[in-house]
């Protein structure tokens, strides 16, 4: 039996049959089925000991081996993606400090537009001659404001930019006087509180009351007529140029 064991071939093809010859009988087994497993498996029960035998010795079909994938680099494409934020981001910020550069750049060409204008009324130029020196210096919008109010109003003596006491627009020139009586000051209070929005006037401040465009409030008593604003009015603008034509009174 050895020596038919032997004479079997080596590997035997897929759809092949196998013969063997045992004690001059030849058996035959069906074609090989692809292996899975085991050679029990393979085999049919009734089999001889000789024919799983020589099963045993048929190699296993080798089973090819999948390629691992190249290894890529995550470190190296982080870092890309982080580098290229961070450009992205910085690109962003530039835009926005030239947009604002830009900006604030418009403003003051506007302002140096407006520095020593006389302001236009649709009746024509206000303009009277009148000094605005004793204002120091005021915003120029502030100056052309008090040369508009006083020159309708017998050119009062005016003050602008100094020191007080209490909170106050004046040491930025952002507020002006008018030294003037009763009458006058009536009257120049009235004209600024219509043309608040075409001077860029934010408030007025007239015998010991406020108004800033909705009716006139009562204030504490300050102790002078000067604190309680009795013999001037006082005229607070607001921080950014105006535009626009002004109504004479």
């Amino acid at each position: 039996m050895g020596d038919a064991v032997r004479s079997v071939p080596g590997p035997v093809r897929h759809g092949s049959a196998l013969a063997l010859a045992a004690g001059g009988v030849v058996a035959v087994i069906a074609a090989a089925a692809p292996l899975a497993g085991s050679v029990d498996a393979a085999l049919p029960t009734s089999a001889s000991p000789e024919a799983r035998l020589a099963a045993e010795a048929v190699p296993a079909p080798a089973i090819p081996t999948q390629r691992e994938a190249p290894v890529v680099e995550m470190t190296a494409l982080a870092d890309a993606a982080r580098i290229a934020g961070e450009h992205a981001t910085a690109e962003v910020e530039r835009k926005k400090e030239e947009a604002a550069a830009e900006a604030s750049a418009a403003e003051d060409r506007a302002k140096q537009a407006l520095a020593g204008r006389t302001l236009q009324t649709s009746s024509g130029s206000t303009s009277c001659g009148m000094s605005t020196a004793s204002l120091g210096a005021v915003k120029p919008w502030v100056s052309d404001a008090v040369e508009f109010l006083g020159c309708q109003f017998g050119r009062p003596q005016t003050l602008g930019v100094g020191s007080r006491g209490n909170a106050s627009d004046h040491p930025s020139g952002l507020a002006a006087d008018f030294m003037v009586g009763k009458a006058s000051g009536d009257a120049i209070a009235d004209c600024a509180l219509q043309n608040m929005q075409s001077l860029g006037i934010s408030y007025v401040i007239w015998q010991q009351q406020i108004n800033y465009g909705s009716g006139w409030q009562a204030m504490e008593d300050r102790g002078s007529p000067t604190a309680n604003h009795e013999d001037h009015v006082h005229v607070s603008f607001e921080s950014s140029a105006p535009s626009g034509r002004p109504a004479t009174c």
